[in-house]
């Protein structure tokens, strides 16, 4: 199952709820879960990003209808990263360039 890093901002409305970060993480949780994602954590954070989650999901429409849905609340705003495991990446890097003959000059 694909594996996805989930980089979240506060926006003004959602800084307004920041007492109930236990509660609104119980909640994400809860939601990825019912929709068959695989929940791995979620961290609060310094800096440009307040959360960071991390989970599987078996696709990336079905992470995608909920994040919308998440964004459609007005509290966060996200940016998510397709997250490969080093097993992943080296059959990828295995796989040889696709474009190598497409960038070569003719002769």
């Amino acid at each position: 199952m694909p594996s996805y890093v989930i980089l979240m901002s506060a926006t003004d409305q959602g800084m307004k709820s920041m007492n109930r970060l236990a509660e609104s993480a119980n909640a994400v949780k809860a939601a990825l879960e019912q929709r068959g994602m695989r929940y791995h954590g979620i961290y609060f954070t310094q800096g440009v990003y307040d959360v960071v989650i991390v989970v599987d999901s078996p696709n990336d429409e079905l992470l995608m209808g909920a994040l919308i849905e998440n964004a459609m609340r007005g509290n966060v705003r996200t940016t998510t990263m397709r997250a490969f495991t080093p097993d992943e990446m080296q059959q990828i890097v295995a796989a040889g360039p696709l474009l190598a003959d497409v960038a070569q000059p003719a002769t």
